[in-house]
């Protein structure tokens, strides 16, 4: 048997392609050669050089060195460092970065890809496709502005329907608490003015009354309370860990489902906007847990690293 001979010069792109192939690619086709003296060469570049770099393939050929200049300084090292990690480990280049195309007088978005192989006199050859992605990074970016926009948006609802909450609680335990306990007082007064007159059945019935309409106030008045501390529960004050325990406590009172709360640090601290958002999150677990899940038991965990991860198990 004839053994084969090793080609001691790279396959070139075009006797590795039909040329339509090069022809009718969205982005310029190349080939890379990069010898083990650190000299590089590109011996193919297909005719999209000048749409996708703002240059001509010849000027390419004849200058390799022109696409890392075209390259933004901040993105230069990134695209050494990928060239170099291919022809290490022989992996894909993949690198994405900008460039300055001075015939068009902007900044555009490139992708590059290319597949390399190990040649003779440890040569390393890349053969890949450059494309211009800048309208998909528009959009990518102009998609996470909005997003942004929108966190800002639903924030700032958080927060305005929290005030609210606030003012309508304090309203709730000033105004209405207030004179509540004032028609309390009063009524107390007259069932000690009743209970201090002349028995009579009329008396009685009177008494009875108006114990039955204090005893209305007095369950309107828990009735107050009980709304004043859902809409903002004072315990927030003394930190989320005790806001959670707290409410894990109500939710095993309401419900008669015991509900334990562990913390792998409990001294949590956290502005008050984001306490604000994590004790919702968990009053509206718990109350889907009341209505879907038929639980007996519920345990809630909280782990805190530089995020609070919460899970809940029934």
């Amino acid at each position: 048997m004839k053994q084969k001979k090793e080609n001691s010069e790279p396959l070139h792109m075009g006797e590795a392609y039909p040329p339509d192939v090069a022809a009718n690619s969205p982005g310029m086709v190349f080939q890379y050669i990069q010898k083990g003296d650190g000299t590089s060469s590109m011996p193919f570049i297909s005719d999209q050089c000048a749409n996708v770099l703002g240059i001509s393939a010849g000027e390419l050929k004849a200058n390799p060195s022109l696409l890392q200049d075209l390259v933004l300084p901040e993105d230069r090292e990134s695209l050494e460092y990928s060239k170099a990690q291919s022809a290490a480990n022989l992996t894909t280049w993949n690198w994405e970065g900008r460039l300055w195309i001075e015939s068009y007088g902007d900044i555009k978005w490139v992708s590059l890809r290319a597949s390399p192989r190990r040649e003779k006199g440890a040569c390393v050859v890349w053969e890949g496709i450059i494309i211009n992605i800048t309208e998909s990074r528009r959009r990518e970016t102009e998609l996470k502005a909005s997003h942004e926009r929108l966190k800002e948006v639903s924030a700032h609802v958080m927060a305005a329907r929290e005030h609210e909450r606030i003012r309508i609680a304090r309203e709730i335990h000033d105004d209405l608490g207030g004179n509540l306990t004032a028609i309390k007082i009063d009524l107390d007064w007259l069932v000690r003015r009743i209970d201090a007159g002349a028995s009579s059945a009329e008396n009685a019935v009177l008494l009875a009354k108006v114990r039955i309409v204090s005893d209305l106030v007095d369950r309107t008045i828990h009735s107050i309370q009980r709304i004043s501390r859902d809409l903002r529960p004072g315990i927030m004050d003394f930190g989320i860990f005790a806001a959670i325990e707290w409410e894990a406590g109500e939710f095993a009172k309401r419900y008669g489902i015991p509900c334990k709360v562990s913390c792998n640090e409990p001294d949590i601290e956290l502005e008050s906007d984001m306490a604000v958002a994590v004790f919702r999150i968990f009053q509206e677990a718990l109350t889907n847990i009341a209505k879907h899940a038929h639980a007996s038991h519920v345990w809630v965990g909280l782990d805190v690293r530089s995020w609070i991860l919460a899970f809940l198990r029934q």
